[in-house]
C-alpha cells in the first residue's frame, strides 16, 4: 500500500534522527553504543493548528531533552561557552548520585533566563541538523523536503482550550478535563499554583517531573505530555486524557484480579518501567493509585513527581521517598539504592492484584516496616508455580539478588516463565487485547472518577490571567494532596528557589 506524504516524511525524519543520534554516539570519547532510550526513538509529526491545519511539524524538543539526558547532545552541537551553562550541561550528563545524598554535585548559581534562551537556541540548532540530514537523503532520490514539517509555531496558551470538568486535585492545584478548541481533542490539564509550589519547597520536584515527561517519546504505557506553558501565577501540563479509571479503583471494587489479568498488567508495567530505566530514570512510586487504565483497558503509568533522573545502570541515589506499603528494604535501611527499587514495587503491586493487599501490609507503619525487613513472604492461596517464582524474585530483600536488579534490568523479567505467553513486541504495539474492558462510552464518561471530585466547579480563575485580570490565590481553598486520585497534583517536597524561568514550553498552537 502506498504511504501518505506524512508517512513518507516521518520515515525520512526518522532515518535522519537515527543518523544524528549515531553521529552523537560516534563523537563521544570514547565512542559508545546508542543508548537504549534512544535506540528506537519514535518520530511522529504533529498537526499544526496555526494558520494552516493541513501542515505538520516535527517537535524537536523531545529529541533535544532525550539526547541531553543521555549526555550525547554536545557531540553534535557546538559546545556551550559560559561557565554557568557548562555546569548545567555537566550535571545533565553526570550520571548517578554518590552515596552522600540526592545531589552530591554542587551546581553554581546560573542565570536561568539565559539558560532557557540558550536551550531554545540549541533546539533550533538541532532542528537544523536533522533538517539537513533529511535534505541530504532526499537529494539522492530527486525528492524535495517538506519545509512546512519543520514549522516553528507560536506557543500554546490557556485560551486554546475549553475547561470542562475537574477530574483531579491536590496540594498544588487541580486537574481539568479540557477540549482543544480547534481539534476537539480531549486533554487532562494539570494546573499548578506557583506560589503553593514555592511554599512547599517543591520547585525542583516539579521541574524534574517536567523533564521526565519531556523525555517520554509516546511510550504506549506511559502518560505523555503534549503541551506545557506558564503564566505569571501558574504552570500548565497538558497530558493524555485517560478515563478507564485507576487500577486502585478497579482493585478496590473487585478485591483481586485473576492471575492472567494480573500478568497482563504486570507485563505492561514492566515495559513502562523498563523504558524509564532506559532513560536513566527511577520511578520510585509505583502503586495502584498511579496506574491508570485507558478506555480500551491498557495500562498508563502516571504521576512522575518522585522520579529521579540521571541514574545509569549500576547507579544509586539515597533519598527516602515513596509510599509506605511499597518501600523497598534497602530504602528503609537508608542504604544507597538503584533501579531494583522499582522492581520491588512491581512485586508489591503484582502481589496486591492477586491477593488483594500488599505483601507486608499493616495499619501500623512501624509494624509494616518491620515486616518488610524481616517477615517471610506468605501466599494466602494457591497460585501457579511461575507466579510464585516471580513474586519470590521481585520481592527478594537483597537488591542484587532481586529479579531485574542486575544490569539486564527488564530483560530478566521478560525471560521469566511467568511471562512465557507474552509476545513483547506485540505488547508494545498494543496488539494484545486487554483482559478487561472498562466499558467507557465516550470521552465525557466520568464514571471511573471520584464523583466528589468531578462534581466540583471548574475554578473561575484558571483563564482570568489570559484576560489580563488578577487571579486570586487562595491556598486555603485547595485540598491537600490525595493518594486516592490518579490525576493528583502534589506530594512530597523537592526543593527549589522559586524561579520558573527555565521551564520549557512544549508544543505549539495558535495563540
Amino acid at each position: 500500500m502506498t504511504k501518505t506524504v506524512r508517512e513518507q516524511t516521518e520515515d525520512v525524519l526518522g532515518k535522519a534522527v537515527v543518523r544524528v543520534i549515531g553521529l552523537a554516539c560516534k563523537g563521544a570519547k570514547p565512542s559508545r553504543d546508542v543508548p537504549a532510550g534512544l535506540l528506537n526513538f519514535q518520530v511522529t509529526l504533529k498537526r499544526s493548528v496555526y494558520k494552516d491545519p493541513s501542515l505538520h511539524y516535527f517537535d524537536v524538543r523531545r529529541l533535544y531533552h532525550a539526547m541531553r539526558l543521555e549526555g550525547i547532545l554536545y557531540n553534535v552541537l557546538p559546545p556551550r561557552h559560559s561557565a554557568a551553562t557548562a555546569a548545567t550541561a555537566a550535571v545533565a550528563g553526570s550520571g548517578a548520585d554518590g552515596e552522600g545524598g540526592e545531589a552530591d554535585t554542587e551546581v553554581p548559581e546560573i542565570d536561568r533566563v539565559a539558560e532557557a534562551k540558550l536551550m531554545e537556541a540549541e533546539q533550533l540548532q538541532l532542528l537544523d541538523i536533522v533538517s539537513r540530514e533529511a535534505e541530504a537523503s532526499l537529494q539522492t532520490t530527486g525528492a524535495s523536503f517538506l519545509g512546512s514539517v519543520l514549522l516553528q509555531e507560536k506557543k500554546a496558551s490557556v485560551k486554546n482550550f475549553s475547561m470542562l470538568r475537574v477530574i483531579g486535585k491536590g496540594s498544588f492545584g487541580k486537574v481539568i478535563l479540557a477540549k482543544h478548541n480547534r481539534s476537539d481533542q480531549m486533554y487532562a490539564i494539570k494546573v499548578m499554583e506557583k506560589e503553593i509550589i514555592i511554599e512547599q519547597d517543591a520547585v525542583d520536584r516539579i521541574m524534574s517531573e517536567h523533564n521526565v515527561l519531556l523525555a517520554n517519546e509516546a511510550h504506549p504505557f506511559v502518560v505523555s505530555l503534549h503541551y506545557s506553558f506558564q503564566t505569571p501565577l501558574k504552570l500548565y501540563f497538558v497530558l493524555d486524557y485517560v478515563n478507564g479509571g485507576e487500577l486502585y479503583f478497579h482493585l478496590n471494587r473487585e478485591t483481586k484480579f485473576s492471575t492472567v489479568r494480573s500478568m497482563f498488567y504486570a507485563a505492561e508495567l514492566a515495559s513502562g518501567l523498563g523504558f524509564l530505566h532506559g532513560l536513566n530514570i527511577l520511578y520510585r512510586d509505583l502503586k495502584p493509585e498511579n496506574i491508570l487504565l485507558d478506555r480500551h483497558g491498557h495500562i498508563m503509568l502516571t504521576d512522575f513527581g518522585l522520579c529521579k533522573e540521571h541514574i545509569p545502570p549500576g547507579g544509586t541515589t539515597s533519598t527516602f521517598c515513596g509510599t509506605p506499603e511499597y518501600l523497598a528494604p534497602e530504602m528503609l535501611n537508608k542504604q544507597p539504592y538503584g533501579r531494583a527499587v522499582d522492581w520491588w514495587c512491581l512485586g508489591c503491586v503484582l502481589y496486591e492484584m492477586i491477593f488483594g493487599l500488599p505483601p507486608f501490609y499493616s495499619q501500623d507503619w512501624s509494624e509494616m516496616y518491620e515486616k518488610i525487613l524481616r517477615s517471610p513472604l506468605k501466599f494466602p492461596s494457591q497460585i501457579p508455580p511461575s507466579c510464585r517464582s516471580i513474586l519470590d524474585g521481585l520481592l527478594a530483600r537483597d537488591p542484587e539478588q532481586r529479579l531485574g536488579g542486575g544490569l539486564d534490568d527488564v530483560i530478566a523479567l521478560q525471560k521469566h516463565p511467568f511471562f512465557k505467553s507474552i509476545d513483547w513486541a506485540k505488547l508494545d504495539r498494543r496488539e494484545i487485547n486487554p483482559p478487561f474492558d472498562p466499558n467507557v462510552s465516550n470521552s465525557m464518561d466520568l464514571k471511573n472518577f471520584d464523583p466528589e471530585v468531578t462534581s466540583e466547579p471548574v475554578p473561575s480563575n484558571i483563564d482570568q490571567e489570559t484576560l489580563g485580570l488578577p487571579a486570586p490565590l487562595s491556598p486555603g481553598s485547595l485540598d491537600s494532596a490525595t493518594e486516592a486520585n490518579s490525576y493528583s497534583v502534589g506530594g512530597s517536597s523537592g526543593g527549589g528557589s522559586g524561579d520558573f524561568s527555565s521551564f520549557t514550553s512544549v508544543g505549539q498552537l495558535e495563540t
